[in-house]
């Protein structure tokens, strides 16, 4: 069982214009509690650069002559709070550090009619460009026109996309996680290969429902910065340290490529999300969101559903802090409240192999077809041909008799491991419940961007950043440095909380390999060691764009964009044998650097990354019920060897006295991805225009909305390797030679390559497959929900929602068993997506 509780309370007290009465961008008493089994409180930080907006622009006669002295407010639609300015000799005018939120703008100086604009939209992190034409008259007149911004950015030259309230709003999300959301940005890749793949594992962070830690324009997965109200919001894997609540967030930025200076620090993506706030007006909503197995579909691999019950609830309240006859905060004072808890019991859905009637009878000869020959230990003996090392003769036909066999060891297996039908995988199903609960209340990096506005519906933008990538294993990499001498020895006993039994027969409480004597000395120790010269990663971008408006609600943008990164982490097994060959171990050790030094785990900064991409954007703003958000990157990425960290994140080194061999795609790359997401009010009901067909549909009952995220992208990359230090150099990875056309026309789960096509190297020797050499099945997901909105009054609704999530049941199957001489070799034993899985709610908003 899974529980979660989340809380965030907000007290702001906004700029006014007036600094004798409030101090201007001043946020006061923000604060963030967070219960989590025990009570956290931490503050809350007031409206950062990272999450403003500003807005510039010139004030002209209608001759076209700039105006000097002219004086500029800007309102808060919501709050009425204003921002005062005035333009200089150059007719131009700046205004900084407002909340990305609904204004209206007013210039008037004396002789000319003032000019008043509504309407303007201001979003995280934007710049915008508002321009006046003033025209002769008396100043009390005043000319009011709707304004919309213009959806074309000239004034900056970054690469981002915001995701508006709409959107967050709206959009089916398993389990809530806004990170789903990410994927709507071009360049990102939802594929991880670090250590934050599966969430952080409960020790380096524990996300709700489905999530995505993604590479952004070729950058690592550990790469990205997560700002909420702009502080640093990031945790220990490069993953969240907290997620906000979806109806507690306004919108958030993804920032893929950046000009600013304020974003330095990282090479990836910056996920900038801004939460809500008070208003004149009382707000809030309640929500109710379910799931349980009898809506979802079966796993294609397993044998039956589920067992799943999971509720999500919470609820929102904001407005102005009154106090009835002694404090009246309209205009000043707001507060914002949200909590949502989560609960969730499911069992578990493992697949594992268990002896099988015949084996626990001693006839073990169906390893023979995977290549597995059980040897007698009882027939161990010295082996004349290499002095200190032994031979042992093999049990015929795999055949052990059964005056051998333990009777203990056999009950053992009887008793707690019992065989069932098979499946893909192995013979048994595990279903134990599972129960968790969880509760929640530098370096130079110049910049340099060029934005040019052809005319008011087209922009040119390019850009150039050097960032240096400051976080990524900020907190892991001191801790990885281990290797110190004297050691401590210790006796631990790991993995008492498993669902399936892990303990041997031979030692029952999993007290493991490890001993209370520390060694004699450090040369035989491995550990993570380091060059002590490490770099800080850095990465080039750079970009070109091609922003042009379609129309008065479309935007389309064309984007080149490049990144060369450098000094990247680059975790190899060190002081192996510089060659293959043959021999004892006293031989391969006299061919290593260091004959006296065990192989050990090495950390470089030797890595290096290529990326290149066509990135195509196309954004509908919302009007009469309608937005859209269609995103298409064609791209590949190059690195070498690593494709994150410390050598266990997307890491092949066959040789590390060559590494150039290891360059290949990276293990995140997606040559073809494209996501759409919709939301739409369906055109019928009150309000709604007339028609044959509103009429047909009136009778289904008003208020009703269609939404929904669809998205291809290419597999996954893998490669074939081998088990085994076959080039006898004390690392045990290798790949095989491809000696035919691994391609088959009908690919099956039963067999997804052509096996035939591979062959094991011959010994003392590297295998010549080139690395994420193959791929995977292609992704196609359509996640989609509809609501039925009921009024009650005013501006009260409750809603009914039903989401479905991977609403055609596809199968995606995962890469296939790709060790040569393991099991299931070429066959496909999971998916890499889940069945069908659907959710209904019930949502009061007022």
């Amino acid at each position: 069982m899974v529980s979660q509780y989340a809380i965030w309370s907000t007290f702001a007290e906004p700029f006014c214009a007036q600094a004798s009465r409030c101090r201007a961008n001043a946020l006061s008493g923000l604060q963030v509690a967070s219960l989590s089994l025990w009570l956290v409180a931490m503050p809350r930080y007031g409206l950062a650069e990272a999450t403003s907006a500003s807005v510039n622009g010139t004030v002209r006669d209608q001759s076209g002559a700039v105006i000097s002295d002219v004086q500029i407010v800007l309102a808060n639609v919501d709050t009425g709070v204003q921002r005062t300015g005035a333009t200089g000799s150059a007719g131009v005018y700046s205004l900084g550090d407002l909340p990305p939120v609904d204004y209206f703008a007013q210039a008037s100086k004396d002789g000319f009619a003032a000019e008043k604009k509504t309407g303007i939209v201001l979003q995280v992190n934007q710049t915008a460009t508002l321009d006046f034409t003033l025209t002769v008259g008396l100043q009390k007149e005043t000319v009011t026109v709707a304004s919309k911004l213009s959806l074309v950015d000239s004034t900056t030259s970054e690469l981002g996309t915001v995701i508006t309230t709409g959107f967050v709003a709206n959009l089916p999300l398993n389990g809530r996680n806004f990170t789903q959301l990410v994927e709507l940005t071009p360049g990102l890749s939802p594929v991880s290969v670090a250590q934050n793949s599966s969430g952080g594992n409960g020790f380096g962070g524990l996300p709700i429902g489905s999530f995505i830690f993604p590479a952004v324009n070729g950058q690592r997965n550990r790469s990205n910065m997560f700002l909420l109200d702009g502080a640093n919001d990031l945790a220990f894997l490069g993953n969240y340290n907290y997620a906000p609540i979806i109806d507690d967030i306004q919108e958030f930025k993804i920032q893929s490529n950046n000009d600013l200076a304020e974003f330095g620090g990282v090479s990836g993506g910056i996920v900038n999300v801004l939460t809500k706030a008070g208003t004149n007006a009382f707000h809030g909503a309640a929500w109710e969101f379910l799931r349980n197995e009898q809506l979802d579909a079966r796993n294609f691999f397993l044998p039956a559903r589920n067992p799943l019950r999971q509720n999500q609830f919470g609820a929102t309240s904001g407005g102005p802090v009154v106090i009835p006859k002694i404090y009246q905060g309209r205009n000043r004072t707001f507060f914002f409240f949200a909590y949502e808890g989560f609960r969730q019991s499911q069992r578990a859905q493992t697949i594992t192999r268990t002896p099988t009637p015949a084996q626990l009878g001693g006839d073990f000869s169906s390893l023979l077809d995977q290549g597995i020959q059980l040897y007698n230990p009882f027939s161990t003996q010295a082996d004349t041909a290499n002095p200190g090392e032994f031979v042992r003769e093999p049990f015929p036909g795999n055949i052990i008799p059964t005056q051998l066999l333990s009777p203990a060891a056999k009950l053992y297996a009887n008793t707690l491991f019992p065989s069932g039908a098979p499946i893909p995988g192995g013979n048994l199903y595990d279903t134990t419940p599972s129960r968790l609960s969880q509760d929640s209340y530098t370096n130079w990096q110049p910049r340099l961007g060029i934005a040019h506005r052809l005319r008011d519906t087209t922009s040119l933008r390019a850009g150039y950043g050097h960032s240096y990538d400051e976080w990524n294993g900020y907190a892991q990499t001191p801790q990885n440095i281990g290797g110190t001498w004297p050691s401590v020895g210790s006796l631990n006993v790991n993995s008492q909380n498993q669902n399936v039994v892990t303990a041997t027969i031979g030692n029952p409480v999993g007290l493991g390999s490890t001993t209370l004597v520390p060694a004699a000395n450090p040369f035989g120790i491995s550990h993570f060691y380091y060059d002590p010269h490490l770099k800080t990663p850095l990465a080039d971008h750079w970009n070109f764009e091609i922003d042009q408006q379609l129309g008065s609600l479309t935007d389309l943008s064309v984007i080149y964009v490049g990144e060369r990164g450098r000094n990247l982490d680059l975790g190899v097994i060190f002081n192996t044998a510089e060659y293959p060959g043959a021999g004892d171990a006293a031989t391969v050790a006299a061919r290593q650097p260091y004959p006296y030094i065990t192989p050990t785990r090495y950390d470089t900064s030797l890595g290096y990354s290529d990326y290149e991409a066509l990135e195509v954007r196309l954004s509908r703003a919302s009007r009469n019920g309608l937005a859209y958000l269609l995103s298409y990157t064609w791209s590949k990425s190059i690195d070498l060897a690593c494709s994150g960290d410390y050598g266990v994140e997307g890491c092949e080194v066959q040789n590390v006295y060559d590494l150039a061999l290891d360059r290949s795609v990276s293990g995140f790359d997606l040559p073809q991805s494209f996501v759409g997401s919709v939301y739409y009010e369906l055109p019928f009901g009150r309000g709604k225009p007339d028609g044959p067909l509103s009429k047909i549909l009136w009778t289904l009952g008003p208020n009703w909305e269609l939404n929904g995220i669809l998205t291809f992208h290419s597999g996954v990359p893998y490669d074939v390797t081998y088990q085994g230090d076959l080039a006898n150099t004390g690392n045990t990875f290798v790949r095989v030679n491809l000696v035919g056309n691994p391609n088959l026309q009908h690919p099956t789960h039963f067999q997804w390559f052509n096996t035939a096509a591979f062959a094991i190297p011959a010994p003392y020797t590297f295998g010549d497959l080139g690395r994420n050499s193959l791929r995977s099945d292609w992704s196609q997901n359509l996640d989609c929900s509809l609501f039925r909105r009921f009024p009650i009054r005013d501006k009260a609704a409750l809603t009914l929602r039903i989401e479905a999530f991977n609403a055609f049941n596809s199968v995606v199957f995962a890469a296939p068993g790709n060790v040569i001489n393991g099991p299931n070799f070429g066959v496909v034993t999971s998916t890499a997506n889940q069945p069908r899985q659907v959710q209904v709610a019930l949502k009061l908003v007022y």
